[in-house]
C-alpha cells in the first residue's frame, strides 16, 4: 500500500484498536498474529503488506506483539503513530501484571484458575499453529516456486535439528545471516534489487 492511499487515521483509533488486541489476547504475541493480520486489512493493508509487517517485525530486537503495532503505527501516522499503537498493545497486560500482584496472585493455585489458564495456553497453541497455517499458506500462494521449496526445507531441517541435537541456536542465527547475504548478493548481481 502506498502512503498515499493511506486513509488519515486518529491517534486514538491506532491506540484503541491495539488496546483491544493486547486485552483480548493470551498467549503472547505468535497468538495475536491472527487479530493483528484483521486489524492491517482494516487500516488497508494488503496481503504482501501483511508478510512484509510480519517478516519485519519478526526479524526486529523484541517481541512481534510489540514490533507490529509499532511498525503499522509509523506507516499510518510516524513517529506518534508507531508511540500510540504501541503503548495500545502494551497498556493491558501492564494492567494485568498489577492486578495480579495488587491481589489475584492468591487466587492463582485455585483449581479454577489452574483449569482456565490451562484451557488459555491450550487455546493460544492452536492459535499460533492456525496463524503459522495461514501464513505458510499465504507465502506459497505467491508462486516463488523454488526458493519458497528451499527455504521450507531449510526450515524443517532448521526445526528438527534443535530439537534432536544440542546445537547452539546461534549457529542456525549465523547460518541465516549467511544465507540471506549469498541471496541479497546474488539478486544484486542479476539486477533484482
Amino acid at each position: 500500500m502506498t502512503h498515499n492511499q493511506q486513509p488519515q487515521y486518529t491517534y486514538w483509533q491506532l491506540y484503541r484498536s491495539f488496546f483491544r488486541i493486547g486485552l483480548l489476547t493470551f498467549g503472547g504475541g505468535m497468538a495475536m498474529l491472527p487479530w493483528l493480520e484483521e486489524e492491517m486489512v482494516q487500516y488497508g493493508f494488503d496481503r504482501e503488506d501483511v508478510l512484509r509487517i510480519f517478516s519485519l517485525a519478526q526479524s526486529m530486537p523484541g517481541m512481534i506483539a510489540t514490533n507490529v503495532p509499532t511498525i503499522i503505527g509509523r506507516e499510518l501516522r510516524g513517529f506518534w503513530g508507531s508511540f500510540w499503537a504501541t503503548l495500545g498493545v502494551i497498556t493491558p497486560s501492564f494492567m494485568i501484571i498489577l492486578l495480579i500482584v495488587w491481589g489475584l496472585a492468591p487466587l492463582l493455585d485455585k483449581p479454577s484458575v489452574q483449569g482456565a489458564l490451562r484451557a488459555i495456553r491450550s487455546t493460544a497453541a492452536i492459535m499460533i499453529l492456525f496463524s503459522a497455517y495461514n501464513l505458510g499458506k499465504k507465502i506459497f500462494q505467491q508462486k516463488r516456486g523454488i526458493r519458497t521449496l528451499i527455504s521450507a526445507i531449510i526450515l524443517v531441517s532448521i526445526i528438527l535439528l534443535s530439537f534432536f541435537t544440542r546445537i547452539n541456536p546461534f549457529i542456525f542465527i549465523i547460518g541465516a545471516i549467511l544465507l540471506a547475504t549469498i541471496e541479497f548478493a546474488i539478486k544484486r548481481k542479476r539486477g533484482e534489487l
